[in-house]
């Protein structure tokens, strides 16, 4: 049986998608019983999958009171309407049909079985074929899900953060570039961290990577990869060769980060910046403004703008023809620990890096703007 302790928290997952949080009670006869915590995304029931999961776990509560108060053999209306509830089309295929996994102790995805789901939010399952990890795949993995919006998230440089700034590549490059030139490391993103809105998705990547080719086509080049596993990314494009005279450091410096949320003025304020047409920012916005890290705020999602009026997907695996993009984030040359000379020629030319995400084949994407 995998590994568990009383009174620990882990996530639990529905077809890829978190649920949320379970805090593990007690366990009996090969059960563990646990209370859920919901996302916000399942506890508003934002989006039509949301809502899905939402009513089959309601079902399922109401099927399981009904059957603890009846008896298992019960013939009554009452408990065939239930039955006939938690069988129903969508709502039977979410409980007894996608899987169910849940991170365990050694941040691995275990296949379970839901058991129950009681009134008072406790929530129990059993671990099937003795608990497996999900087997790994040499084929590139899916890469993330978003159980919030993004939107309502920035990065923030933290010493205690579980996601890294800069430091030395993690990946292996396949093909090779053909040069001795790195892509530059930019961001990993921690898909274990319970607080930031990216999570796992099934037989997927712990970490979410964004590299960039900051020393190719002098300063223009974009950059387009799919992840492969936590160990090597694949490129699938790489429109320029290796640059030269940039003034630029091999590695950029390593910092830890966190992914922290925004309050709703924050977010309010976000959106109205985003507006092509909007006023100049009064003094109480501009303050906000700053605070949040200004044109040097890292942001996720929003819309995605393109250096040369038009980004697609070049992955020739993709059945994609719309030219349509998921941002991921947006880095401006930011600062570490007070310094922003390592970006070189990069450092106050008003350009962004931007990283998004094919929503067909999840290739993603890597290229710059600037003003």
């Amino acid at each position: 049986m995998p590994r568990f302790s009383v009174s620990d928290r882990y996530r639990i997952f529905c077809d890829g998608m978190s649920v949320g949080i379970v805090k593990v009670k007690l366990t009996e006869e090969g059960i563990v019983w646990g209370v859920i915590e919901f996302d916000e995304e399942i506890k508003s029931q934002w989006g039509w999958k949301a809502k899905r999961i939402a009513t089959a776990l309601d079902a399922f509560s109401e099927f399981v009171r009904v059957r603890d108060e009846e008896g298992e053999d019960s013939q009554s209306n009452r408990m065939q309407l239930a039955i006939e509830r938690v069988e129903d089309g969508e709502i039977g295929h979410y409980l007894f049909v996608v899987p169910w996994h849940v991170c365990d102790e050694t941040r691995e995805l275990r296949l379970v079985d839901l058991i129950a789901y009681l009134d008072d939010g406790r929530i129990g399952w059993s671990w099937c074929d003795e608990g497996e990890a999900v087997e790994s795949t040499n084929a590139a993995m899916p890469l993330f899900g978003a159980d919030r919006d993004i939107l309502n998230y920035r990065l923030v440089m933290q010493s205690a953060g579980r996601h890294v700034f800069g430091g030395p590549p993690r990946h292996k490059v396949t093909p090779p570039v053909g040069s001795d030139v790195s892509l530059h490391h930019f961001l990993s993103i921690d898909l274990a961290d319970l607080k930031s809105p990216f999570h796992y998705r099934h037989g997927g990547i712990r970490y979410l990577p964004l590299y960039y080719p900051l020393a190719y086509g002098n300063g223009g080049a974009e950059l387009q990869y799919e992840v492969v596993s936590d160990d090597e990314i694949r490129i699938i494009e790489l429109d320029g060769a290796p640059s030269g005279g940039v003034d630029i450091v091999p590695i950029l410096p390593r910092s830890n980060a966190d992914i922290v949320a925004l309050t709703y003025e924050e977010v309010r304020l976000r959106l109205f910046a985003q507006h092509p047409t909007r006023p100049e920012f009064d003094s109480a916005d501009l303050r906000l403004w700053e605070r949040m890290g200004g044109v040097h705020a890292v942001l996720f999602g929003g819309r995605s703008w393109s250096h040369n009026g038009s980004v697609s997907c070049k992955n020739p695996a993709c059945s994609a023809t719309d030219g349509n993009l998921e941002m991921i984030t947006v880095i401006p040359p930011i600062s570490i620990d007070g310094k922003t000379d390592f970006w070189g020629d990069y450092d106050n030319v008003g350009v962004d890096f931007c990283f998004g995400l094919c929503p067909s084949c999840r290739t993603i994407i890597a290229y710059n703007t600037c003003d």
